[in-house]
């Protein structure tokens, strides 16, 4: 999969095809014998009961932040614009995904804000080549239709 820049993923298997929107759906895994959710996928046993029968699954494109924090100053490798919002978001699944939040400045952000699930570009180097095809949360539709209607009151 590679995007029309010739973006590629950053790793194989953690979300679908985008839409033409961006849209994505997270690949993770789901235990046959108790249940659990979680992302990323690729491991051998559940992390609740330790089964061994994992299954790969679509999860849930919408979620809320539950935590977050701005990012001021790039970790090694990083090379993507400063500064950003990184957080910890609650899929339906009760699977939490830590990932950038993009789509409005990282000061505007909250906890409980409603997310959909996409994709963005991020340079994999300094002196820019092809960008890494990465997964993040964005505002969701729902809670963006929510904000302009707070804000004409």
């Amino acid at each position: 999969m590679t995007a029309a820049g010739g973006a590629a993923p950053v790793a194989a298997g953690l979300f679908t095809n985008p839409d033409a929107e961006g849209a994505i759906r997270l690949l993770g895994q789901r235990c046959r014998a108790c249940g659990a959710c979680f992302f990323p996928g690729g491991r051998m046993s559940c992390i609740r009961c330790f089964g061994t029968e994992l299954e790969t699954v679509e999860l849930d494109g919408a979620g809320k932040v539950e935590c977050l924090t701005v990012v001021r100053q790039a970790p090694k490798g990083y090379y993507g614009p400063l500064p950003y919002a990184i957080g910890s978001v609650v899929l339906g699944a009760d699977v939490r995904v830590l990932a950038q939040l993009v789509g409005r400045a990282p000061e505007a952000w909250r906890c409980g804000d409603a997310v959909a699930a996409c994709v963005f570009e991020l340079p994999r180097a300094r002196d820019g080549g092809d960008p890494a095809l990465c997964y993040g949360f964005r505002p969701s539709a729902s809670a963006a239709e929510r904000t302009a209607a707070e804000r004409s009151r």
